[in-house]
């Protein structure tokens, strides 16, 4: 349960980061700099609950490969959608 939680609200985060910076793709304006904020919120949180799933390292790498994996396709998503870079 801790873990499902933990991934959603890491995935709900990474997207709002990447979703408020002016170099997104997958929309057609960025969204507010202040989403950011709830964005850094949503991570607080996650790591809250990926501590209680797993031990407190593994939590931290758990969170960190999937923040990566999020932030390393959403570019990718972007593209695939036909938003290229003008």
């Amino acid at each position: 349960m801790w873990a499902i939680l933990g991934t959603a609200l890491s995935f709900s985060g990474a997207l709002a980061f990447y979703l408020a910076s002016p170099h997104q793709r997958l929309l057609a304006s960025a969204w507010p700099g202040s989403t950011r904020g709830g964005a850094l919120g949503c991570l607080a949180l996650a790591v809250l609950a990926w501590l209680q799933a797993l031990p407190a390292l593994t939590a931290v790498l758990a969170m960190s490969l999937l923040l990566m994996c999020v932030w390393t396709a959403l570019p990718f998503l972007g593209l695939y959608c036909g938003r290229s870079a003008q």
